[in-house]
């Protein structure tokens, strides 16, 4: 009967991975994760393996925040505050191939979320997630301001960098093609992670709910 689970082992087998998507699906769970710090709406709730001090850091306010990386969060997040910004929801999908939980199936809560009026997502080299973001915009299932910040644009093809699913293969999951896939929808992408916070300024997204 549990609905909301958080995985934050990393380097589950990937065909276990496939059956406990499906196994999530056939139950109605929604399943976060691997390798992931899990999810935190501040002065709401939390699940994961968050620090103490983070609620410092994660400032409770109206920008979604989804990401596949750990490090990069904190410091995206921070930038995020430092516009005058704050998190409603942030969920770490997890950086292994298979995550439970992939971005653009997290983007219908995003849009249903009348405390969220803006997206960032924080992605890296390697899959399609980043891809199918793009492919809910272009679609409008999902119509709210998104931001993209990108790690791993001089990663080497074919080396894995950092996470298992951070790896360029089969000339797919190239932040090039990322960017393009993004842009092009009308999402705006960060060179640095500085830039977030100066780019939900440029969209004129409110600091407040």
């Amino acid at each position: 009967g549990i609905k909301k689970i958080v995985t934050i082992s990393d380097g589950i087998p990937l065909h276990d991975m496939v059956l406990i998507r499906q196994a999530a699906k056939e139950h109605g769970a929604l399943v976060v994760g691997g390798n992931t710090s899990g999810v935190i709406s501040p002065k709401v709730a939390m699940m994961g393996s968050f620090p103490h001090w983070i609620e410092r850091v994660y400032k409770k306010g109206n920008i979604g925040v989804m990401t596949r990386s750990g490090s990069l969060t904190n410091e995206v997040t921070a930038m995020i505050v430092e516009a005058g910004y704050g998190v409603s929801t942030l969920i770490g999908v997890g950086g292994d191939p298979v995550p439970g939980t992939r971005f653009a199936e997290m983007l219908p809560y995003y849009e249903a979320d009348s405390e969220t009026n803006a997206v960032v997502i924080i992605g890296e080299l390697g899959g399609t997630m980043e891809e199918e973001v793009a492919e809910a915009i272009k679609n409008k299932t999902f119509t709210k301001p998104l931001v993209a910040f990108l790690g791993g644009r001089t990663a080497p093809k074919g080396q894995r960098m950092g996470h298992a699913g951070a790896i360029i293969s089969g000339g797919k999951g190239s932040v090039e093609d990322k960017i393009k896939a993004l842009t092009e929808v009308g999402a705006l992408v960060a060179e640095r992670p500085r830039m977030v916070g100066k780019l939900l300024v440029e969209l004129k997204v409110p600091k407040s709910i």
